[in-house]
């Protein structure tokens, strides 16, 4: 325990010397129009955009728009299937990510011709916001509900709702807050509810908060492929700091809703074993105690980015995916 915390301490001193530098906010949203218009756009900057992510090449021109979330401007885009569509999926990616960091996820829906809608959480992506932080994780629920009501004229039934990490903490905190949920189906890919050495993490939170320290974002082994944690790391959308103003909400958030009451939901759980961003056994364990009618899919191996593993991980995930799809479609 005391080396772990000397690692800890030496970060600290090694982050002091090493000022850290945040990505230029050469973000596109005070140029975009409302979502709600329904307006695909083919500026340069969004042509920019979509080829940096290989968005140009699913075959489906995006809805990009903003609405507006208290003080935030967020970006959502939808992804219509090339046939008719059979219902839509609601996507909210994770902490540091955005909508181009999840292309296997469109890809995947498209071709099952489900409408691919998502946006961009506040501080992320393309979204307005400081980077990587939120005040509270209800304003992260708030911005769900309006892009939901923006894009309600967009889309069409049954929606299913697919969140990972820190985007389930969203859907969470989102149909705990209202009456009348609107997902016939949740998937949940590597959920965080407690996050991978909790204690651990909330003791450095205090270190890092007493000295006024922005650590530098560490980029984790989340997936086997070597080429994915490179492109995240080279991704100048994601935060080059450790946001201690998202930590500060989510360790408060936490603290709301481990002891929430049991609720039912449609939700099915996708988890890899080999999880070092969570702490997948104890969020398991909370889900069966906490949700009725919870499935659990395990993916023995697998780490955190399920979306963005190597093939032979992520092609279990999409295939477990695929599969509650059809159930939906036999019970419509």
């Amino acid at each position: 325990m005391k080396s772990r915390y000397f690692v800890l301490f030496s970060a600290c001193i090694i982050t002091l010397l090493l000022p850290a530098k945040l990505i230029s906010e050469d973000l596109y949203w005070h140029s975009l129009p409302c979502l709600s218009l329904g307006k695909v756009l083919s500026d340069s900057n969004i042509s920019t955009y979509l080829s940096r992510y290989g968005l140009d090449t699913i075959g489906s021109d995006p809805i990009i728009g903003t609405f507006k979330s208290d003080s935030f401007i967020c970006v959502g885009q939808i992804y219509r299937p090339l046939g008719p569509s059979r219902g839509t999926v609601i996507f909210i990616h994770g902490l540091s990510d955005h909508l181009g960091t999840n292309l296997n996820g469109i890809i995947a829906c498209l071709k099952e011709n489900y409408t691919f809608a998502a946006f961009d959480l506040p501080g992320h992506g393309l979204s307005s916001g400081s980077r990587g932080g939120i005040g509270d994780f209800s304003e992260y629920a708030k911005s769900l509900h309006l892009f939901l009501q923006t894009c309600d004229s967009l889309i069409k039934p049954p929606l299913i709702f697919i969140g990972h990490s820190t985007g389930c903490a969203v859907a969470l905190e989102y149909v705990t807050s209202t009456s009348n949920q609107p997902f016939s189906k949740m998937i949940f890919l590597a959920p965080l509810v407690r996050s991978s050495s909790y204690h651990f993490s909330s003791f450095g939170f205090k270190i890092f908060r007493y000295f006024k320290i922005s650590p530098r974002r560490w980029t984790r082994n989340s997936s086997h492929d070597k080429e994915v944690k490179k492109r995240f790391r080279n991704d100048p959308l994601q935060p080059a700091i450790f946001p201690l103003k998202w930590a500060e909400a989510y360790f408060r958030w936490f603290e709301r809703i481990k002891d929430m009451p049991t609720k039912e939901l449609p939700l099915t759980v996708i988890q890899g074993t080999d999880d070092k961003v969570v702490d997948w056994k104890y969020n398991l364990q909370w889900f069966e105690k906490k949700i009725k009618g919870l499935k659990v899919v395990r993916i023995p191996g697998a780490r955190h980015n399920l979306l963005n593993e190597s093939k032979q991980y992520r092609q279990k995930c999409l295939d477990a995916m695929l599969m509650l799809f059809k159930e939906l479609d036999s019970q419509n």
